[in-house]
């Protein structure tokens, strides 16, 4: 029997586990624009206590409280823990039949030393990622001018000054340059900077220049007939925020623009019109996660797990080693999946 219209399907019932800062700042704003697409259920930490969101008020309430009535009722269950409880987390909600659940994880899904909870999400009927910079709402005009018939062409080449941070820029770097996975990469130090170079398939390369700092950073992505900065530069196009009355709208470049909805600019706290989009980042994040969140609401996916777990594992191998290559020991793209985890689960001693 196939699948109801998004439009019939049943309200995202969403239970939260977690109450930190991303939770106040981002997930449950982001939710609240959803309307009736969605309905939280509840928010879950280790402690009660209350949150204080948007004017609105959130009790949070233990995890062992969580009854099974409410696990049968709900749709999505969003783990936003730090990462070394991610394991028990996961085992405390199996104490339930999550056989019907989507589990969001946040990124960047579990350390390395911890891969063998992997295990954990295959109780669930579907696991993947809250990565919001793959769903930033200003990459659909950088596809529209890097399309074939766009003006600028095929990425090539893309510099990130300033502009990415661990597993959040290798994300980046994917979806800037169109490229599903890192083929190789390494990590060197130039001065007070460390310079990241990653080799991506289709012959894609990025320059990536850390330490991160979105209000001075930039991006600049080299095409086939052109390029494109999110900051003002000679023979390059600008890609910059499309701003009414002091407030973003939606983004801009050349003669393209493409405006967010009613919901999406709700979500934008940035006031003025001089900050860059790399700038803007919290805010374009916000609106990602909202547009993730309505990709679960219609029955599809987030951020596919196995991608989730590459950028983790290529962030790790160059903090750890200073380069990185694909093989299936250090990558979990699809059929290499169970013998990455089966051979990383002895390396770990994963539980």
């Amino acid at each position: 029997m196939s699948a109801a219209p998004a439009s019939q399907a049943a309200p995202l019932g969403t239970l939260v586990i977690g109450a930190g800062g991303r939770v106040r700042d981002a997930v449950l704003p982001a939710l609240a624009r959803l309307g009736p697409a969605a309905e939280l259920h509840g928010v879950f930490a280790r402690k009660t206590r209350e949150l204080e969101v948007e004017g609105r008020s959130h009790p949070v309430r233990p995890l062992g409280s969580l009854t099974a009535e409410e696990v049968r009722a709900a749709r999505l269950v969003y783990v936003v823990v730090a990462k070394p409880a991610v394991g028990a987390v996961l085992r405390e909600l199996k104490r339930f039949d999550v056989a019907h659940l989507d589990l969001l994880l946040e990124t960047p899904v579990v350390l390395f030393k911890h891969l063998g909870d992997l295990r954990e999400t295959r109780a669930f009927r579907r696991v993947s990622v809250a990565e919001d910079l793959s769903a930033l709402p200003w990459l659909d005009l950088v596809r529209r001018l890097t399309a074939a018939d766009g003006p600028l062409g095929a990425p090539r080449h893309l510099v990130l000054d300033r502009a990415g941070y661990a597993y959040h820029g290798v994300a980046l770097s994917k979806a800037l340059l169109e490229a599903e996975r890192v083929a190789r990469g390494t990590r060197r130090r130039r001065g007070a900077n460390e310079v990241r170079r990653l080799h991506l398939t289709g012959g894609r390369t990025v320059e990536w220049i850390s330490p991160r700092d979105y209000a001075a950073g930039h991006f600049e992505l080299q095409c086939e007939r052109g390029r494109l900065s999110d900051r003002p530069a000679a023979n390059a196009t600008w890609i910059a925020p499309l701003c009414e009355r002091d407030r973003q709208v939606g983004v801009r470049a050349g003669d393209l623009e493409q405006r967010f909805d009613d919901e999406e600019a709700a979500l934008v706290r940035t006031e003025g019109d001089t900050a860059s989009l790399t700038a803007r980042m919290q805010d374009m994040k916000r609106i990602g996660l909202l547009r993730l969140f309505r990709r679960l609401a219609a029955g599809e996916p987030a951020y596919p797990l196995s991608s989730g777990l590459d950028d983790m594992l290529v962030d790790y191998h160059l903090e750890k080693l200073g380069a990185y290559v694909a093989n299936p020991l250090t990558s979990a793209r699809g059929a290499l999946r169970p013998l990455v985890e089966g051979a990383l689960r002895v390396v770990t001693r994963g539980r």
